[in-house]
């Protein structure tokens, strides 16, 4: 890590990795994703990431 930078950087060439969430609109989280290598884009994530939440069953009828 570079001297002075950001604790939350991870520079070049480091291994990160990623979840993606839902939550309302009072911060409160619905769904969490598995953890995945960070290279993968979120798309990705979502479209193999099973989610069912009963809210959002209701909003889509």
């Amino acid at each position: 890590m570079k001297t002075g930078a950001p604790a939350c950087y991870s520079g070049k060439k480091n291994h990160s990795i990623k979840n993606n969430l839902l939550c309302t609109n009072n911060l409160r989280i619905v769904w969490l994703s598995s953890t995945y290598e960070g290279h993968v884009h979120d798309k990705k994530i979502c479209d193999e990431e099973p989610f069912y939440s009963p809210e959002v069953q209701a909003l889509a009828r």
